[in-house]
């Protein structure tokens, strides 16, 4: 747990677009995933390297329709997930 956290995104619920912060205490290669609630992945948000530190993205979900989605983080061996809501 201490390696690795997943803040929530915001705004929260959004429309259209989000950021999603996250911070890694040691670099590490990040996945971040947007899984519709079938648990069907919908987006690939970052698959790369990162280095150690405070890190926030930009989810662009122009394509995506209303709803609750999941996202998951996965660096240095462990995942978390949150929720977010797409409102149009």
């Amino acid at each position: 747990p201490g390696e690795l956290h997943l803040g929530q995104n915001y705004p929260n619920p959004f429309n259209a677009q989000t950021r999603i912060p996250f911070r890694l205490m040691e670099s590490s290669h990040v996945t971040i995933t947007v899984h519709d609630i079938t648990g069907r992945e919908v987006a690939r948000v970052i698959d790369e390297p990162y280095p150690a530190g405070r890190h926030s993205i930009r989810f662009d979900a122009l394509s995506l329709a209303s709803g609750v989605y999941v996202y998951r983080i996965a660096a240095s061996g462990t995942s978390q997930t949150r929720s977010m809501v797409l409102i149009r």
